[in-house]
């Protein structure tokens, strides 16, 4: 063993963080996006649901007619095309760096799995050696069972998601 992950877990540690500035966790779009619909609700204009195709299109239809509103748009829709160019690009990088590792393939076949899972896993896990067993891998992420003790019963029950983050032995 060496004294540290391998560059390419290195590198995923340093891409996976990287994702949630430019696309929100509940994956509605940049926050551009979301600020440009704010504004225009402001002044009674609704976008609605639309795809990310259309959306410039609807953008400039609501605000056709109103200089102040076209001269913000027209800003925003910048800013709006250079972050999706720049994401897209991003996203391609991250995919090639998932295709390009073993392990992070491997857990990608599992239902469910996404790039991002895979990847933040790996580099969480850089070492599966620091781990006694697979139990101190959710107390790693503080998944802790939830716990059921009186008398003589004691159940075990499902993944709380509040335990507290324990440091892995490094023996």
């Amino acid at each position: 063993m060496g004294n540290g992950p391998p560059p390419s877990k290195l590198a995923a540690r340093a891409v996976v963080p990287q994702n949630d500035g430019v696309k929100r966790p509940s994956q509605d779009g940049p926050d551009v996006e979301l600020s440009m619909r704010g504004i225009l609700r402001g002044f009674g204009l609704k976008v609605g649901p639309i795809t990310s195709r259309r959306f410039s299109g609807r953008i400039r239809e609501l605000v056709s007619g109103h200089a102040t509103l076209e001269t913000v748009a027209e800003s925003l829709l910048a800013v709006h095309a250079v972050l999706l160019r720049e994401f897209n690009g991003f996203e391609r990088r991250v995919r090639a760096m998932a295709r390009a590792d073993k392990c992070v393939r491997r857990l990608m076949s599992v239902p469910g799995v996404s790039v991002m899972v895979a990847l933040t896993y790996v580099s969480a896990i850089d070492d599966p050696g620091r781990f006694r067993s697979s139990k101190t891998v959710g107390a790693h992420f503080g998944l802790t069972p939830k716990k059921y003790q009186s008398g003589e019963k004691d159940v075990t029950g499902r993944i709380t998601k509040m335990g507290r983050w324990i440091e892995p032995d490094r023996t």
